[in-house]
This record gives structure tokens, sequence and C-alpha cells, in this order.
């Protein structure tokens, strides 16, 4: 009788508590009258663009249940009913975002913000240097010359410059810019030259440019090997391959592009060929194929490459599967205010990430590792509440699928760089409530390309999406 008892007890005690998605085991209820498990929610509202950096004062809602973050960015919701599949926060000067709500222990990702992200040219200066050959000879040619053999690129973290011009005497000069408030920047020359022979040589130089000052970089030598990368390049149907790219990943910048193709050299078919450098110490290359259709665009990585002088390499790139929303579809009137918003898989292990705005403006972003999402709907006297959908108005939504390694229940900004696979739709717009086909067929072009600008230059604010320097 004594072991019924205590099974009994072992019994009610897993009524009592749960194990979450996250490893953490916290107190768990039945509602008597409605016979449904509830739970208590906690965790932080994190800027995860300034790791460490709590949001305070952002309203968190999951079901009918909301609450504010502390000045530490913890909050704390109860009586969350088990039916509940997302959890949402809101806050000042941050675009809104939605999690799926896989734990107990839950910390929000915010920190994109909603204003415009431009950043003015505030400088300039000049990087001036000399190519020469392995008997210390100026490669001649250039400008003025009919044997334009070398190509000259200077790349840094946020900007590119390629194919520099160079003169009879092999010498250089370029002017570069900087925008807000960088003084200095890190990257690298990069120069590939096809000598007479047919064979190709290669250098690269590290450099740190500062505004206003002329950098003088000396001779570059070009006497070791170039490493030659060739591969087959796969598109999905209906698409072209619109490049492809070496990427370099150092310390000082995390990815920064290394030279698309070289001297008539490249893409052919389904095919292509790159002259790179060997990767310099303490760098890795990845490689990247882009494709295109339309507004839609697919990346296919490969990386942490380790390439030799000299050596030849076979570097294949077949493109992810493709994703189409379904709801809403392009162009739809009648979206409900809080709707489910839908898409077709890209496959398991996928993560997606979802933006809706208006013109200039991201107003909600969402992540998931599911293929549907519900819009929040915040009380409309809080924070949240200029993120409601409004009855009539155009909003814009792009999707993006992309397989980075994460945890739900605590997503970090630095694992989300890390995929191989990625496919964004073009943006698509749609009306809440009931519109006329009018209004449908009138949509601001201009405001949609503001949006697409706007979530470009996010994410490659946050190296989600590489920058196309050039």
């Amino acid at each position: 009788m004594k072991s019924k008892v205590v099974l009994l007890g072992f019994c009610l005690l897993l009524l009592y508590i749960g194990v979450t998605g996250c490893g953490q085991v916290l107190k768990q209820s039945i509602n008597p009258e409605q016979n449904i498990q509830t739970k208590i929610v906690a965790g932080k509202v994190n800027n995860i663009l300034s790791p460490g950096a709590p949001i305070s004062s952002a309203i968190v809602l999951a079901g009918q249940k909301s609450a504010l973050s502390e000045n530490d960015g913890s909050y704390q919701l109860s009586g969350i009913s088990s039916e509940v599949r997302t959890i949402s926060s809101a806050a000042n000067g941050f675009a809104a975002v939605t999690i799926p709500l896989s734990g107990e222990v839950i910390n929000i990702p915010m920190g994109i913000t909603s204003a415009s992200s431009y950043s003015p040219v505030t400088g300039t200066s000049i990087i001036r240097g000399r190519l020469i050959d392995s008997s210390g000879n100026p490669i001649s040619g250039g400008i003025y010359g009919s044997n334009d053999k070398a190509k000259i690129d200077i790349v840094f973290e946020n900007s590119g410059y390629s194919s520099i011009p160079y003169w009879n005497d092999g010498t250089f000069s370029v002017g570069i810019e900087y925008r807000g408030n960088i003084d200095a920047q890190n990257g690298y020359i990069i120069v590939i030259y096809e000598e007479s022979t047919g064979t190709y040589k290669a250098a690269i130089k590290e450099i740190t440019a500062h505004k206003g000052i002329t950098l003088e970089v000396g001779d570059i030598l070009l006497n070791e090997p170039a490493v030659a990368i060739t591969g087959a390049i796969t598109p999905q149907n209906g698409f072209n391959t619109t490049g492809v790219s070496c990427m370099i990943v150092s310390p000082a910048a995390e990815e920064i592009r290394v030279t698309y193709v070289y001297n008539g050299h490249g893409i052919s078919g389904n095919s292509y060929v790159m002259y790179v450098p060997a990767t310099p110490a303490g760098t890795k290359y990845n490689m990247l194929a882009w494709f295109g259709n339309g507004s839609d665009l697919s990346l296919k990585y490969q990386k942490d490459l380790f390439l030799s002088s000299g050596q030849d390499y076979v570097v294949n790139l077949a493109m992810p599967t493709t994703i189409s929303p379904t709801v809403p579809t392009a162009n739809q009137a009648g979206i409900e205010a809080a709707p489910i918003i839908k898409w077709t898989s890209m496959g398991e292990e996928n993560k997606y990430w979802i933006f809706v705005g208006k013109g200039s403006e991201i107003i909600w972003h969402g992540i998931t590792d599911g293929i549907s999402i519900e819009y929040p709907k915040f009380p409309a006297d809080s924070v949240g509440g200029t993120t409601n959908l409004q009855s009539g108005q155009e909003y814009y939504l792009r999707i993006i699928g992309f397989n980075p390694n994460i945890n739900m229940c605590d997503i970090k900004y630095e694992e989300l760089m890390n995929y191989t696979d990625y496919y964004q739709t073009g943006s698509i717009p749609f009306v809440v409530g009931s519109a006329s086909s009018v209004s449908i067929n009138s949509f601001n072009m201009y405001e949609k390309q503001l949006f697409d600008e706007k979530v470009n230059n996010i994410l490659e604010s946050m190296k989600i999406l590489p920058k196309r320097l050039y």
C-alpha cells in the first residue's frame, strides 16, 4: 500500500513540474475550471547587437498575458496556457520581435531598430603603391598599356574597391571613403597577375587606412603562385548564378570580400574558375555562390577553407531549396490584424526570419524553426500598440530561410551568422482588412524599395547578408 502512495505522489509531481525544451525545470499548474495546464515563463529582454545590454520597460506578451521588463531586462509571466506557442516583445526605438515559446526560460532577442541606418560620408583618404614582378620590374600595361594583366582589389569590412587602375610604371592610387564615426579601416590589398606564360601570381597585403592620411604601401611583389579554384554551380530551375565570391574571415573583420572572378575567367555555364592568393596566416576563406530570380536571392557557402599557394582546388556549390510565402501571398487583401504568416518549407534543420514593415520602417520581425508564425497583437495603449497592423494599411513582407545552429530559447547574434544555406524572398505587399482592388494594384513601388533597402542594410550590418561591395 505504501508503494502505491509513493507512486501516486510521483505522478502528481510530474503534473506539477515540467522539463522545458531549454533544459529548465519550473513550476506548472492545472486550471481546474478549464483543465488547461499553465506555466510560469521568465527570462530577459536583451539587445543582441550589444551583448550584455538589457532592454528595460519592454512589454512582453504571451497569449493574453503581458508584463514589462525590469531595469536588468528581466520579466516574468504567470498563468501562461500550454496552448500558447509564441512570445513577443516591443520597446521604444526597436522593432517588435516574436519567437517560439519553446520553454519556460526564454531570453528575447531585440536590437533591430526601426529608424534609418544610413551613415553619411564623413571623410576620405588615399592609398598608393606599385606593382612589381619577381625581378623587381614594374608591372607594365595598365591604363595606357595593351598588357592589362593585373587586377587590384582593395577591400575593407564595410566597403570595397575593385579593378583599381594602374599606370605603365605599375603605380596605382585610389581614394577611399569613411562613413559615420569610422576613422580607420582594416582590410587587404589583393592582386592577381597573369604572366605572359599564362600562369597566375598573387599577392595579398594587410593594411590599416586612416581618415585624412595618405597610406603609402610601397612595392607589392607578385611572385607567389596563385590558388586556382574551380567547381560546379547548380542553380534551381528559373534561377541564374549571379556571382561566385571568395571571402576572407579574420579576427579584424568577421568577413570581407577577397575578389570576384578575374580577367575573363569566371562563370561559364554551370562551372566557374577563380584565382586568389593563398589563405593568409590567421585567417580562412569562405566560398560563396549567389543565385537570383527577380527579387529572390539565394546563397550557398562552403566555409573554413585553408588554401595553399600554387595548388588547385575543387569547390562545388549547389543552390539551396526555395521558399514561398503562402499567407499572405503577393498583393493579397483581407489579411487579419493578427495573421498567422505561413510559407513553404526549406527543409529540416532550417530556421526562418520574417520581416514586416512599411517604407523604411521595420515594425516587426520574427524568428522561428517552424513554417508559420503568428503576428502579435499588443494592448493598444502599450508601447507595442504602434506595432499592431491597421485595417486598410499596406505592408510589406519578406521571409528568409537559413540554417544556423541556434538555441531558440537564447538566440545569440554571432550564431545567426554561422550558416551555409540561405534563401530570401523578395518583399511582397499585402493589405490588412478589406481593401479595393484598386489600392492593391497601386502599391507604392518607392515604399517597397525603401523597405527592401532597410532590410538589406540591417542584414548587411549584422553580417547575415554579405555586402555586395562591387
